[in-house]
């Protein structure tokens, strides 16, 4: 008991560095979203891919969700990707996206679907190959690169 009480405090604790690093990092003025709904969408129960600088703090941090779609397409969902302001032009964008495509692979999605929130995401995922799609039957309005295997 003891055991999962404690990995339970560890995860808490997580989720809160987690947590103030978008808060810290991520261009809120910039965004359509109010905070809690970008971390209920962007982070909450989503898987995450961490980087860390030398001394172990948080330098950038993206997450996602393999999901099926409508049509019964394996697909991840980017939900985020913030980067400490003073690792921006790093490449870390692109390091980010090869882990994406891998675990995609990995995993048989035939796509990645992304949402831009910000001017800067929307240039960075089309600069990748992403293209702007809307989805016929819920009528979302999102960026899509497709994997080609």
């Amino acid at each position: 008991m003891l055991e999962q009480e404690s990995k339970l405090k560890k995860e808490e604790k997580l989720f809160r560095e987690r947590k103030n690093f978008i808060r810290e990092h991520y261009p809120m003025d910039k965004s359509n979203y109010d905070f809690e709904d970008l971390i209920a969408s962007g982070l909450d129960g989503l898987k995450v891919l961490e980087r860390r600088d030398d001394t172990g703090d948080l330098e950038a941090l993206s997450t996602y969700k393999i999901d099926t779609d409508h049509e019964g397409n394996r697909y991840l969902s980017w939900g985020i990707m913030v980067t400490r302001e003073e690792s921006r032009g790093e490449g870390i964008f692109k390091e980010e996206l090869q882990k994406l495509l891998n675990i995609a692979r990995q995993n048989r999605c035939e796509y990645i679907s992304a949402i831009a929130d910000t001017n800067q995401g929307a240039v960075a995922l089309e600069r990748s190959g992403f293209y702007f799609v809307q989805d016929e039957i819920n009528k979302r309005n999102y960026y899509r690169f497709d994997l080609d295997d």
